[in-house]
């Protein structure tokens, strides 16, 4: 009964996500006890296409709203923090202070990132 759906890699929110879609989208109740489950099943899930599993939709769906609300986030914070470093007025000795934090910041996550790649290096040679 559901092995195409298992073929199309279907699981069971799939299933679920499907049963209420076809509740949702033809304005019917599901029967609580119907006389033949799983033929009542099938005549349901058969009405749905194979290749399209509804929660594999609905967790795409999900993603790509969170990305675009985590980008819109970045930048916001991106020109809110533009906006704060523009409204600062700042002497050339100021500057050069930042630049010196700045670059001071990069050399030590350079040196991390260093570290963490030679770690990563010396793992595989203590598990032989």
């Amino acid at each position: 009964m559901l092995t195409s759906k298992a073929e199309a890699g279907w699981d069971v929110d799939d299933v679920y996500s499907g049963l209420e879609e076809w509740r949702i989208g033809g304005k019917k109740q599901l029967l609580i006890d119907p006389v033949n489950p799983p033929g009542y099943l099938w005549s349901i899930l058969k009405t749905l296409p194979d290749d399209v599993p509804p929660a594999r939709l609905d967790r795409a769906r999900t993603v790509q709203i969170e990305e675009t609300e985590r980008a819109e986030r970045a930048r916001a914070r991106e020109e809110a923090r533009a906006a704060a470093m523009a409204a600062v007025p700042m002497t050339p000795e100021v500057r050069k202070i930042r630049d010196q934090l700045a670059d001071r910041s990069r050399r030590a996550a350079a040196d991390r990132a260093r570290a963490r790649a030679a770690a990563e290096r010396e793992l595989p040679r203590r598990h032989h």
